[in-house]
């Protein structure tokens, strides 16, 4: 007979191994829509007006999520990894796409209990 409590830990310890693993597909999945927002931004020729005056991107973000909502759910994910891979008006807000490492959780231990 199974110990009910070792295959709990068990599917808890593949749970966190799935959800470590996936954050790299989603922080490079959203970092690429951030991309896309920034180069639709450059193709209706607003950028220029973002890039002279940054505030007008956080107002454009805002407006957005009060407008629709439910883009929440994108836009502020987006908008903190960009944050944290460290845009600049410079680069046009763009997200550098060639790091090596996606993964925020690296420096997790991983051994197992």
């Amino acid at each position: 007979m199974t110990n009910p409590h070792h295959d709990m830990s068990t599917s808890l310890d593949d749970m966190k191994r799935a959800l470590v693993d996936a954050v790299p597909v989603l922080t490079r999945f959203l970092s690429a829509l951030w991309n896309l927002m920034m180069k639709g931004l450059i193709a209706i020729k607003v950028m220029p007006y973002i890039v002279k005056m940054p505030w007008l991107l956080a107002v454009l973000l805002v407006a957005l999520i009060v407008i629709c909502p439910f883009l929440a759910i994108l836009l502020l994910p987006m908008a903190l990894i960009a944050y944290s891979r460290g845009v600049t008006a410079a680069d046009q807000f763009l997200i550098p796409m060639g790091h090596v490492n996606d993964s925020p959780l690296d420096d997790i231990d991983q051994t197992p209990l």
